[in-house]
């Protein structure tokens, strides 16, 4: 969700205790940002008639404010809040994940870290899902909605679908004017029209098919093919290196990898990083000996753009194909992976 086209409204002045007094009649419910210098400011959400007390500490207006009054605000301030807390335990365990990923005991330790990150991520879940429900049409829901921790957005609009258009729908009906409204109701219904190619797409990426040929340029420069790893079991995994739950995957599929190579595995990554420098600034920080490439070093007059064959829409996303090209398991769980290899690697 951004803030696009913020206009300065006006300048409050502090009398000699520090207090302010503002009065204005909003048009309508919108979101307004209350700031003093740099990033030391708070996000209201106001609404017409609302009689709003504002307090804070002006040297961290964002770690101090209590408001009262505003409905939306104070959702505004529990989402942030709820967020806020989510953020510092996944900061803790990345701590202990880069002290740790060095050491022998790392393979035995993670799984705990990683049950840990996958908890909290779904307490918040669950906490900004039951906001949106009891607040259905509120602003502040697009908001919680559109949150994201460690980089992995908490609502896929895929997985979630149903969540957007329902927000889209009581939103959009209660504040037809509202630019906010307005641009989720239009992301929604790009969405449809998303959801609709996706589904033609699914339909070529069924179990027995044969996968769609990946040709790129890896992370050294060398052109590799998917289609020349016939007779190895290969997982096909797309990945973003800002996203928490791509590292924390990354992480497993090491010892996987170390365990099941010699037995005729192999993983090909796709990373969609925006930015190449970050992918390569991130893999020369870890030791991940597999295939390694970056989407958009794909040959320009390719016949079969990756990003249209796979549909790339959502991460971390993996594909584990058979030794004859042909998909075993589409759109596999990393924590199944291992399982499929034991079955097929004996």
């Amino acid at each position: 969700m951004h803030y696009d086209k913020i206009s300065n409204t006006d300048t409050l002045f502090l009398d000699a205790d520090g207090n302010f007094k503002h009065d204005f009649t909003p048009k309508e419910c919108n979101f307004y940002v209350l700031a003093h210098k740099g990033n030391n400011y708070v996000r209201l959400l106001i609404d017409k008639g609302e009689r709003i007390l504002f307090r804070a500490d002006l040297r961290n207006i964002p770690a101090s404010y209590t408001v009262e009054g505003s409905k939306g605000s104070s959702l505004l301030k529990t989402i942030e809040s709820k967020v806020a807390r989510a953020s510092a335990v996944v900061d803790s365990l990345t701590q202990i994940v880069n002290v740790k990923k060095t050491q022998s005991d790392f393979g035995q330790v993670f799984p705990a870290l990683d049950s840990v990150y996958k908890t909290n991520f779904n307490n918040l879940k669950k906490d900004l899902k039951q906001i949106i429900n009891d607040n259905i049409t509120s602003l502040a829901s697009i908001v919680a909605v559109y949150q994201s921790l460690a980089g992995q957005s908490v609502f896929s609009q895929i997985d979630d679908f149903k969540v957007f258009c329902t927000l889209s729908d009581s939103v959009y009906a209660k504040h037809p004017k509202n630019s906010f409204a307005i641009s989720l109701r239009n992301n929604v219904n790009d969405l449809k029209l998303k959801e609709k190619e996706r589904k033609k797409i699914e339909q070529t990426l069924k179990v027995g098919k044969d996968a769609p040929n990946v040709k790129i340029t890896d992370r050294n420069g060398k052109l590799v093919q998917l289609s020349s790893l016939k007779g190895k079991v290969v997982l096909l995994k797309f990945w973003d290196s800002h996203c928490q739950k791509c590292k924390n995957e990354n992480l497993k599929l090491m010892s996987l990898y170390n365990k099941y190579k010699s037995k005729g595995f192999e993983i090909f990554a796709v990373s969609v990083d925006v930015e190449k420098k970050e992918w390569l600034s991130y893999l020369d920080k870890n030791s991940f000996n597999w295939i390694q490439s970056w989407l958009y070093d794909e040959p320009k007059n390719s016949v079969n753009p990756i990003a249209k064959s796979y549909y790339i829409d959502q991460i971390p996303v993996g594909h584990l194909i058979g030794k004859d090209g042909k998909f075993l398991v589409p759109e596999i769980k990393c924590d199944d992976i291992e399982a499929e290899l034991e079955k097929i690697l004996k």
